[in-house]
């Protein structure tokens, strides 16, 4: 039973709580602007660094590519006075402003503060795909999925090689497709200890996998990247998600791909009418 002395004492280190929260903000804000400031700087370069993240990452004990984002956030807020002013004051979290650097310019930025202003920090980015789905074209939408891939990989203390990428959401679910397909098509047994070795059939099926899923089709012919009409657009595949919704075969909600029918090779052309979502194994 707590007291009602222990339930005052915790309400008050609770608020407590928070304003300590609203400084690290403020403060957060002052050192992504610093570390923008100091990109542009020479000392960086004159001590022979490959970058300032690599600079700042040797003295400050933080991970190069943490500081790689913080110079974009602070060099993104330059040209977004509210957002910036909103985040020296503690009043938009560092997590809202990640995203929204990603999106704003000095013609939306209102509009999408006010939209930050109504959902939390979990939800910003469903709030901000929506949006963009809502009021941009399908090229400026590409051009900034390009703009934003990434690979990047670490090797952790115990020898296990991490990692994450970014791809455009057609290569992106490709690859994972393919690895998913791969996975359940493959009949695993457990290890001596009692544990499933599921990380083996990828290190087996990775690296044909990716190869596959970006440079050829499902029968080993290699495909023209460069051929737009081979693909959906990202306009299309929402339409057709919003249609389908699951696969019309089996009704299963992941794994999905977006099938010609006919099949390209027959019509030439890939528009909404002649797109089916289908899971990988159907």
């Amino acid at each position: 039973m707590v007291t009602l002395e222990e339930f005052q004492a915790q309400r008050h280190r609770a608020t407590d709580l928070v304003v300590t929260a609203k400084r690290f903000t403020q403060t957060h804000h002052s050192l992504v602007v610093a570390c923008a400031d100091f990109a542009d700087g020479p000392v960086w370069i004159a001590d022979g660094a490959p970058s300032t993240a690599h600079w700042l990452a040797e003295r400050t004990d933080h991970c190069a590519n943490t500081l790689r984002e913080w110079i974009r956030i602070g060099r993104s807020l330059r040209g977004l006075r509210a957002t910036a002013a909103a985040f020296e004051a503690g009043e938009l979290s560092f997590s809202k402003v990640r995203a929204l650097t990603r999106f704003a310019t000095a013609e939306n930025e209102d509009e999408l503060l006010e939209l930050a202003g109504r959902v939390p920090a979990a939800g910003i980015a469903t709030a901000l795909a929506a949006w963009s789905a809502r009021n941009e074209e399908d090229d400026v939408i590409e051009a900034r999925q390009r703009r934003h891939r990434h690979l990047s990989t670490r090797i952790d203390p115990d020898g296990t090689v991490c990692g994450s990428f970014r791809l455009p959401p057609l290569a992106g679910g490709k690859l994972l497709a393919a690895v998913n397909t791969t996975m359940m098509r493959s009949t695993a047994k457990p290890q001596p200890d009692g544990t499933w070795p599921t990380g083996s059939t990828v290190d087996r099926q990775l690296p044909d996998v990716f190869m596959r899923a970006l440079i050829h089709d499902s029968n080993r012919r290699p495909v023209d990247a460069t051929n737009r009409r081979r693909f959906p657009t990202p306009r299309q595949m929402r339409l057709v998600k919003a249609r389908d919704k699951a696969c019309v075969d089996c009704g299963r909600r992941d794994l999905l791909v977006y099938d010609h029918v006919p099949p390209f090779e027959a019509s030439g052309h890939t528009s909404t009418a002649e797109l089916e979502l289908r899971c990988s194994p159907c």
